[in-house]
């Protein structure tokens, strides 16, 4: 090797460990922060005194669709020294400034770590009736993580997906089964057990693949009040929504169907013909159950005489 090769090889190693020793304090990746992360003890104590936990399963997470990103990616308000917290400016247009103005802590951190590679998720986003409930300033609205988890977070055509449609109808519930959070904003809270009761949820439990979940009618990113024109499950929109699967359908067939329960004055003949068939089975089991005991007393009486 000439000497001017060695003074090249020289200067070549001084700047790649410069590199590195730049990198390495200007970068973290998975492993260092899995160093503290990954013990089941490590917590935190908010201010109201109360306990979050923030240990991070690493095997899940590996195994999650997320698990190859470094945790700075997402988590942006943090750099390598995690007691200095500061904010990163994310590169936001005019729409999404908006609705991010009106949000504020941890909301406000899961918005800008999931605009920068999901952007038309989010516009789907901004547009549904959760994103104008957020654009309100109201921190009832829904955010990423609360259908799609967190750090687990799994491909929608993963069975263990919460966005699965095996496992939609269980994630919706969440928020639309609770009475209090529905009330506020006028909803019912049969949506679930009117699925649960239909043919499309009862073939769901038996564990058929080929059933429309909430997604399907409703749509994903950018659901929308029923009385939006732009809404799937609008009126004039059903038949194209229903179409998508019943081939042919009228307009009697996709408006036959609604998450409201029956009731003398909503629905009377559906309410007093299911009515009518609870009690006929709760007679002829009734009627089944008399008679098995009578001929069972009756063979002991017999026997006996």
């Amino acid at each position: 090797m000439t000497s001017s090769n060695r003074v090249r090889f020289f200067f070549f190693n001084v700047c790649m460990l410069f590199l590195l020793f730049f990198s390495a304090k200007t970068y973290a990746s998975i492993g260092d922060c899995l160093v503290c992360h990954n013990n089941k003890e490590f917590e935190m104590t908010l201010d109201n005194g109360s306990t979050v936990s923030l240990y991070i399963n690493s095997g899940k997470f590996r195994s999650s669709i997320h698990g190859k990103f470094d945790c700075v990616i997402c988590h942006t308000d943090y750099k390598v020294n995690i007691h200095e917290q500061k904010m990163q400016e994310s590169k936001t247009d005019n729409k999404e400034i908006d609705i991010i103005a009106k949000t504020k802590g941890r909301q406000k951190i899961v918005l800008l770590s999931c605009i920068n590679c999901h952007k038309k998720e989010f516009n789907d986003y901004r547009q549904s009736i959760h994103g104008k409930v957020a654009l309100e300033g109201n921190h009832d609205a829904p955010e990423c993580i609360d259908c799609h988890g967190d750090h687990y977070i799994r491909p929608s055509d993963d069975l263990e997906s919460t966005v699965n449609p095996s496992e939609a109808p269980t994630t919706c519930a969440k928020c639309h089964n609770e009475a209090l959070l529905m009330a506020r904003y006028d909803i019912n809270t049969y949506t679930y057990i009117t699925y649960e009761e239909s043919f499309h949820g009862k073939k769901l439990k038996l564990g058929s693949g080929r059933v429309p979940a909430c997604t399907s009618c409703h749509g994903v990113h950018d659901i929308r009040a029923p009385e939006d024109p732009a809404s799937e499950v609008n009126e004039a929109n059903r038949l194209k929504t229903c179409g998508k699967c019943h081939t042919g359908a009228s307009v009697k067939f996709v408006l036959g169907f609604s998450h409201n329960m029956p009731s003398p004055k909503v629905d009377p003949l559906i309410f007093y013909v299911g009515l009518i068939y609870k009690w006929f089975i709760i007679i002829m089991i009734s009627a089944m159950a008399i008679y098995v005991i009578l001929d069972f007393f009756k063979t002991i009486f017999v026997r006996r005489s």
